[in-house]
């Protein structure tokens, strides 16, 4: 048997307005998450949302976070707007620029 928490949304009716008007598809997922999640959260367990909108459940933390903390700013600052790779940037020896620091070298 599953154990069901609840899971908190504040402000549960100020997602929809914002979910309704968002054109950023990346945004309205998130929106749509959060939104289901405070409205169908004694219904649904998070796994089963989360599976509805094939969003992993740390992945839902993550923006369940954001709007707790920084409502609708929170949601629309982790989407890139900037050209480029994304991730972490390469390391030292990757670029070129291992020199041998901490081999003994000066």
């Amino acid at each position: 048997m599953k154990i069901r928490r609840k899971t908190t949304v504040p402000f549960p009716d100020l997602v929809e307005p914002y979910l309704v008007a968002e054109d950023n598809p990346e945004v309205r997922l998130r929106l749509a998450l959060i939104n289901l999640i405070g409205k169908l959260d004694w219904q649904l367990t998070l796994d089963a949302i989360c599976d509805l909108l094939n969003v992993p459940v740390p992945t839902a933390n993550v923006w369940l976070r954001a709007w707790t903390e920084e409502g609708y700013p929170g949601i629309v600052h982790p989407c890139r707007t900037t050209e480029g790779p994304s991730g972490r940037p390469p390391t030292l020896a990757a670029t070129g620029l291992d020199h041998g620091f901490g081999h003994g070298t000066s």
